[in-house]
């Protein structure tokens, strides 16, 4: 991609890059249709800009590329742009249980978000902090179309993500 840093950059570096980056290649007016409303870059480490989501030109997150498990970081990593910190920080949800925790949890609910969380999300979503998200939608979308209104798995089934992920000698076991 060409963010115009090295791999001894630390993570500001690297926020600091990818907002250059936006700003030279992507709309910054949210008036624009093509406006992005986040950055999100995979690499090796993870760090979102606390807040930045409508309170910038771009919410900016750097996430760690662990594979098909990157969406949970993303997930982690874009609710720091809404203002979120992390679960058990003064809050009545443990940490280490959903998927604000300060690090990444296992479990039943490592793939949801604590009721403090969902709570917090909400209110930044109804809220006037969240004004640059109400666009309308358009009609270009950035993926190709064989994957228009396709579900998860419909595409790539669960071996091919198991090997695409792992190698071509793993497959899927279903859980029980």
């Amino acid at each position: 991609m060409g963010c115009g840093y090295d791999s001894s950059a630390n993570n500001r570096e690297r926020i600091s890059k990818l907002t250059d980056w936006g700003e030279k290649n992507m709309p910054t007016s949210d008036k624009d249709p093509a406006h992005a409303d986040m950055l999100i870059l995979l690499t090796r480490v993870s760090l979102a800009q606390m807040g930045s989501t409508c309170a910038t030109k771009f919410g900016r997150t750097v996430n760690n590329d662990i594979g098909l498990a990157s969406a949970i970081i993303i997930a982690h990593e874009a609710a720091h742009t809404f203002g979120l910190g992390h679960d058990g920080k003064g809050a009545r949800c443990n940490n280490g249980e959903y998927i604000m925790s300060s690090a990444v949890s296992d479990g039943q609910n490592a793939f949801k978000w604590s009721p403090c969380s969902s709570k917090l999300i909400q209110d930044f979503l109804t809220g006037s902090g969240s004004s640059c998200l109400d666009d309308n939608p358009h009609d270009f979308i950035h993926e190709p179309t064989i994957f228009h209104n396709k579900l998860p798995g419909q595409i790539m089934n669960a071996i091919f993500q198991c090997r695409l992920q792992y190698g071509s000698q793993y497959y899927h076991v279903p859980r029980e």
